[in-house]
């Protein structure tokens, strides 16, 4: 979707590319913008300037027997670009297919892998086994993709450690400020385990923030973001929302969200986390099948914002303080009874009185 114009894309069951208008009346203005041609549809994503990318794998019968980025941009124009198979970005792997492109993702591959980088490039995780001839075997490491460059593809090798353990990574996150965010959702379970990652992408090269192939403190992770020099991990499980410095990774705060949005343990990479100016989007699914029911706003909410001077001010009596309570005053059935806000302070063990403060969404606690 480009917020911009309100317009919005899908690939339909031809492989067409179809645009639309959101408005109150639903998409309007339907009309298929470019035929993207053969292959199985793994990634779609959306660049700063408009052009839109698709990453297509061959299926069986295809005359088309490479992997290829297809971008169009916001003219309509068409580009496609001839993946190197796996051979070249893995040496000495076992080809998982006769054409040797399962590297970018299989005819049923269900996650979205693709992801725009904030130079015009695009970045492709698709976590799975790397076996090599001499034996040996590794996770998948995400894919750096240059339409026009001199190298089609290549590896971030800076995030390898990250997957080298396959885990099922399938979660990808990008920004227009360059923070690459890769992980899974994943319990802690035996051989099972979260992944976490954050990355700072400048100059074609990733630079690691925050790394963590084995992050058990983050349970079921459904989705990561980025604002200005924080990062943002929620997970499902617990319902907690973790806030980290963008420049260590280091955790500066979290709280736990309402039930509300409380999901399936079993999530997949649905985009149910979306950050905003000033507020979360959490879209809800009723199952792990996809299902959405629910949409959750959580306000970010600042320290600083003025509270509303039409709103009266009422604090309420903590027992164990008997200066702080107000009497008991009885009153007969029928009449009215105005009795004065009992006042509330709170106080250390010491007896000195505290301030409420703010966590990190400008709720009181």
């Amino acid at each position: 979707m480009t917020p911009a114009t309100d317009r919005f894309f899908w690939i339909d069951g031809d492989n067409n590319l179809n645009g639309g208008k959101i408005s109150a009346a639903g998409i309007t203005d339907q009309s298929v913008v470019v035929e993207l041609g053969e292959g199985a549809p793994n990634g779609m994503a959306l660049q700063p300037d408009g052009t839109i990318g698709v990453l297509l794998v061959p299926e069986r019968d295809d005359s088309v027997n490479h992997a290829r980025p297809v971008t169009v941009d916001s003219s309509g124009t068409r580009t496609e670009t001839q993946l190197p198979a796996a051979g070249k970005l893995y040496p000495g792997i076992v080809s998982e297919a006769a054409d040797g492109y399962g590297i970018y993702g299989e005819t049923f591959t269900q996650d979205n892998g693709l992801a725009a980088l904030p130079d015009g490039c695009w970045i492709y995780a698709f976590d799975h086994r790397i076996q090599r001839q001499d034996g040996s075997t590794t996770g998948a490491t995400p894919i750096h993709l240059t339409p026009g460059g001199p190298e089609a593809a290549s590896l971030f090798t800076s995030a390898a450690t990250l997957t080298a353990n396959p885990q099922g990574v399938s979660g990808l996150y990008t920004n227009a400020d360059g923070i690459v965010g890769i992980f899974n959702g994943r319990n802690e379970a035996g051989a099972s385990h979260p992944v976490l990652g954050f990355y700072r992408y400048a100059d074609g090269e990733l630079s690691e923030i925050y790394s963590n192939p084995r992050a058990a403190e983050y349970s079921a992770i459904v989705g990561v973001a980025a604002e200005g020099d924080h990062l943002y991990v929620l997970s499902s499980n617990d319902r907690r929302l973790t806030r980290l410095s963008a420049i260590d990774g280091s955790v500066e705060d979290s709280v736990v969200i309402g039930q509300s949005t409380a999901m399936p343990e079993r999530n997949m990479n649905l985009s149910n986390f979306i950050s905003l100016s000033d507020r979360f989007l959490v879209s809800v699914p009723h199952d792990d099948r996809g299902t959405h029911t629910r949409l959750a706003v959580i306000d970010r909410g600042t320290a600083d914002k003025v509270a509303d001077p039409d709103v009266e001010r009422v604090t309420v009596g903590r027992y164990g303080f008997a200066d702080s309570l107000e009497p008991v005053y009885s009153v007969a059935i029928g009449e009215k009874l105005i009795v004065p806000a009992p006042e509330f302070e709170r106080r250390t063990s010491t007896g000195k009185v505290q301030s409420p403060r703010y966590n990190f969404l400008g709720r009181r606690h």
